[in-house]
């Protein structure tokens, strides 16, 4: 499946749909979320991984598998609507992902363990949008993921 003839969308009815772009034919629809979808992202790597991201309403952001259509796993921390969710462009090394909120916070996940490493506070309102940046070093996420206390 060429990405670049594919788009990802996700819905009020709770769903994430899968679309070719050309024949607008929906290839895959995810089920899961309690609460309607609000944010929805491909892995950078998606033509190995095969893996979408997905925030909602219910508070949550779940990795899910577009071969099986499963959700792969979920994330739970933030307290309010997640409106915004990210692949860190390294994810083939580093399995990170971001996650903002109407909580005002922003959170950085690791998808190997599950945890969430680091909430970023200090906003006064909802956080809108959030997005690594291209050229981040590995070596620093590389170092805080594994600094990371067990819990």
């Amino acid at each position: 499946m060429n990405q670049d003839n594919i788009i990802l969308s996700g819905f009020n009815d709770k769903t994430i749909k899968l679309w070719f772009t050309e024949s607008g034919l929906n290839i895959k629809t995810f089920s899961g979320h309690t609460g309607s979808v609000t944010s929805v992202c491909f892995s950078p790597n998606f033509l190995q991984d095969n893996l979408i991201l997905s925030g909602s309403y219910d508070e949550t952001i779940k990795l899910w598998s577009t071969e099986s259509g499963l959700n792969i796993k979920t994330f739970t921390g933030h307290t309010k609507v997640v409106t915004s969710v990210c692949f860190s462009p390294n994810y083939l090394h580093d399995n990170l992902i971001l996650s903002g909120s109407d909580d005002y916070t922003i959170k950085l996940w690791s998808t190997e363990s599950g945890l969430n490493i680091k909430t970023f506070t200090g906003h006064t309102e909802g956080i809108a949008s959030v997005c690594f940046a291209p050229s981040i070093d590995y070596s620093i996420f590389s170092y805080m993921k594994r600094s990371v206390p067990n819990e």
